[in-house]
């Protein structure tokens, strides 16, 4: 078996720079927090709590009607 193309591939790969490329690629600043009260503070400002109170009620009316 020829495996001429494999050494050749392999000398010419560059790994020093593929490592490089993958350890700058998994670095990222993110404040998961700072996301959670942007959420919650956009869920309140469009007042779509009230829709959630209401979901509860009238699942848990529903439950107990159905349930018997």
């Amino acid at each position: 078996m020829d495996f001429g193309f494999f050494s050749d591939l392999w000398a010419n790969l560059d790994v020093h720079s593929f490592v490089n490329s993958i350890l700058f690629a998994q670095q990222f600043q993110q404040d998961v927090l700072g996301d959670i009260k942007k959420g919650w503070d956009n869920f309140v400002a469009t007042r779509q709590y009230v829709s959630l109170i209401i979901g509860f009620t009238l699942g848990y009316l529903l439950r107990s009607v159905t349930n018997g």
